[in-house]
């Protein structure tokens, strides 16, 4: 099972921009959701991001939802 994850902003508002952490902790949860699944754990470009380092780029978007997309086939 799932134990709830801690996020750095808990609230996101509109016009708040993508950042690296934000980016790094969503592939930290879906790497733990995957362990769960009992799935091998996604790859991604950049990886570590580090932030103040990595720019977010639309790839990194498109993993991410490809890695949840097929979690959710799974």
């Amino acid at each position: 099972s799932l134990a709830a994850f801690e996020w750095t902003d808990v609230s996101l508002t509109s016009g708040m921009g993508v950042m690296a952490v934000h980016t790094a902790q969503l592939r930290t949860a879906l790497q733990e959701a995957y362990t769960a699944a009992r799935q091998p754990p996604p790859t991604f470009t950049d990886a570590p991001i580090v932030p103040g380092s990595t720019s977010i780029g639309m790839v990194h978007i498109q993993e991410l939802r490809a890695a949840v997309r097929f979690l959710e086939g799974s």
